[in-house]
C-alpha cells in the first residue's frame, strides 16, 4: 500500500534529521505528500519581540533543512509548519 501523506516531525536532533531523510526519500517513491513539523515546546516567557525572534530562528532553522534536501524533494509536495506546544499533542492533532 502506497504512502499518501508522510509527517516527518523534527527536533534538529541527529535521528530527527535522519528520519527527515528517510521520510523524504518514502515520498519521492511513493509521490506522497510530505509534512514538516517543528514544535517549540517551551516559548520563554519574555516579551512578545523575544518570543518572535524565537519563532523566526525555528522557522530559519525549517528553511535551511529544507533548502539542505533540494535535491531530493524534487518531486514531494512539502509543507512545513512550525508549532508551539507539547510536542506530543501538536504531532498528534
Amino acid at each position: 500500500m502506497p504512502f499518501k501523506r508522510i509527517l516527518s516531525a523534527v527536533d534538529f536532533s541527529p535521528n530527527s534529521l535522519e528520519g527527515f531523510r528517510i521520510a523524504a526519500e518514502l515520498a519521492s517513491v511513493h509521490s506522497a505528500a510530505l509534512h514538516l513539523l517543528h514544535v517549540i515546546e517551551a516559548l520563554p516567557s519574555a516579551p512578545g519581540e523575544a518570543t518572535m525572534e524565537f519563532v523566526q530562528k525555528a522557522n530559519e532553522a525549517v528553511d535551511q533543512l529544507v533548502g539542505s534536501s533540494k535535491p531530493g524533494l524534487e518531486k514531494v509536495s512539502l509543507t512545513t509548519e512550525v508549532a508551539s506546544g507539547r510536542a506530543f499533542d501538536e504531532i498528534v492533532n
